[in-house]
């Protein structure tokens, strides 16, 4: 059963959800990060309790098929079910992690709770298609805002505020705000903060907007593996501005290299681009396909390997020195920048 996103919470409140699993997917991923906080205290999550809360990374789940099996066998004595999370967003793999899920849920189990976080998987996946013919799950999609749910959130943000703009300014902002609703809370999150201290018209309304607001990750880690080194490290900066967290973009860099990892073995084993792109185990947008194509001709299987060991080096930094993630993952990227220039 799909469920929106915005409705997701109601439904908790208004239902029985124990022993239910919820799957949270999409590549909307500020939206992904803000539904499973807001569900985890819903749900009254505490990861600080490890006897009833647990998190199982995609590392712990691909190391030991059975880990999930063993947290769900497990009774806890001080609350009444256990709260499950298990992230896989940076499994990019299908086949093998259905093959897991397929065994796991193969038996009944009982009091649990399981928010199970994924990124883009396309909707005719077969992992979407195994959660979907569960009874006791619930898909809960994640999608980048489309034209119509940015202009209604900017309208309601003018009404709100009083503040007028004519057509043009108003279709001038939304081409620069972010398919991503976390990069646009943090904007009007700044713009309440100005509110504060100074009444805001319209011409500094649209100065708040400015041209590089829209720092999609997807445009960023694509332009970086396309070895566009510049443009990609401009949008970096924008990323900071805009509080993109670090592990998001270096999360985004690992699928999409897994992704090319996939593709270039369907490559070397003679299976053309087209069919390889369209094999189930890899989730990728039609949109995508023409850069994908550009970057299988950049990229060779050692150099993927390498830049997947440095972004995983890299997460790891970035969370033991926040302060300087950003100059990270810069490095990272110039690292990714040495490795294109070697085919470009």
């Amino acid at each position: 059963m799909k469920i929106n996103s915005s409705n997701i919470l109601n439904y908790i409140q208004q239902h029985n959800v124990e022993d239910k699993i919820f799957l949270l997917y999409g590549n909307n991923f500020g939206l992904l990060d803000e539904i499973c906080k807001q569900m985890m205290e819903k749900l009254d999550f505490n990861l600080n309790d490890p006897f009833s809360n647990v998190k199982i990374s995609a590392s712990q789940f691909m190391n030991n098929e059975n880990i999930l099996i063993e947290e769900l066998s497990t009774l806890t004595v001080f609350q009444s079910s256990k709260n499950i999370l298990l992230d896989i967003r940076d499994i990019s793999s299908v086949d093998t992690l259905l093959k897991t899920l397929q065994t796991t849920f193969s038996s009944n189990f009982k009091n649990y709770k399981l928010i199970i976080i994924a990124s883009h998987i396309k909707s005719n996946s077969s992992l979407i298609k195994f959660f979907n013919n569960l009874q006791n799950c619930l898909l809960v999609p994640c999608y980048e805002e489309d034209l119509k749910m940015l202009e209604s959130k900017v309208k309601n943000y003018l009404f709100k505020n009083n503040i007028k703009l004519n057509k043009n300014e108003l279709s001038s902002i939304l081409l620069k705000l972010s398919k991503d609703s976390k990069i646009n809370k943090n904007l009007f999150e700044k713009l309440d903060l100005l509110l504060l201290s100074e009444e805001i018209n319209a011409s500094i309304f649209c100065e708040s907007f400015d041209d590089n607001l829209e720092t999609d990750t997807n445009m960023l880690v694509n332009s970086s593996l396309c070895g566009e080194f510049t443009k990609a490290t401009k949008m970096l900066y924008s990323s900071k501005l805009s509080k993109i967290s670090s592990t998001q973009i270096c999360r985004k860099f690992l699928n999409k290299l897994k992704i090319i990892e996939t593709l270039l073995t369907f490559l070397e084993n003679g299976v053309t681009f087209e069919n390889a792109i369209s094999k189930s185990g890899i989730n990728v947008f039609f949109r995508e396909k023409d850069e994908l194509f550009k970057q299988t001709k950049i990229w060779n299987k050692k150099s993927v390997c390498l830049s997947i060991n440095k972004f995983l080096e890299t997460e790891i930094k970035c969370k033991l020195n926040s302060e300087l993630e950003y100059n990270f993952i810069e490095v990272a990227m110039m690292f990714i920048h040495q490795q294109t220039s070697k085919k470009l």
